[in-house]
């Protein structure tokens, strides 16, 4: 029996494409939700998400988003979405227990500088990462991924940042672990 005031959504796909800004709105009644769509929008900055413990999808592409942050009460968070950002440092996933897979594609970085993985983060996440999104970042080595025991994907973007990664004797990466290139799967 519901009472006064509780809703049910658990999907919000209405807020793709809406010019929203660096506020999502206030959704804190919807706390039964587990699937948030907010990408190609012109948020600035993850907040406002303190009420959706439930949440296990979170897409959050094309924005201006430059920090990863106020994810911490995300428990449930499975997969999250920052593609086509403006992140430099991957960063403040250490609370996010339950996540399997990351997609930091594509960020719009200042010329000349890479994508950052936070170690502590990285530690973090090592037990239950299984797929790692990272094409289009000017990564040209992965040593910083060595504890991601559990990684199964880890999609790269061109075969010359491939080939900068070919000499991984110093790195764990597990067997079954399928380096894809970008070329041969749609991201």
């Amino acid at each position: 029996k519901r009472s006064h005031g509780e809703h049910k959504i658990t999907n919000f796909k209405n807020f793709k494409n809406e010019k929203i800004d660096s506020k999502q709105g206030d959704l804190s009644m919807c706390r039964n939700l587990t699937v948030l769509y907010l990408y190609d929008n012109q948020i600035s900055q993850i907040c406002n998400l303190e009420f959706a413990s439930n949440l296990t999808h979170l897409y959050m592409q094309n924005n201006n988003i430059s920090c990863i942050e106020n994810l911490s009460s995300l428990h449930k968070l499975s997969k999250l979405f920052l593609g086509g950002n403006s992140i430099t440092v991957v960063e403040g996933l250490d609370e996010l227990k339950s996540l399997k897979e990351l997609h930091v594609e594509g960020q719009k970085l200042p010329r000349g500088e890479k994508l950052v993985f936070d170690p502590r983060s990285i530690s973090s996440l090592s037990e239950t990462l299984c797929i790692l999104n990272i094409s289009k970042n000017n990564i040209d080595e992965i040593w910083d991924l060595a504890p991601l025991r559990k990684l199964t994907h880890l999609y790269k973007y061109t075969y010359k940042e491939f080939l900068f990664c070919l000499d991984m004797t110093k790195l764990y990466v597990p067997m079954k672990c399928e380096m894809i290139e970008a070329e041969q799967c749609k991201t």
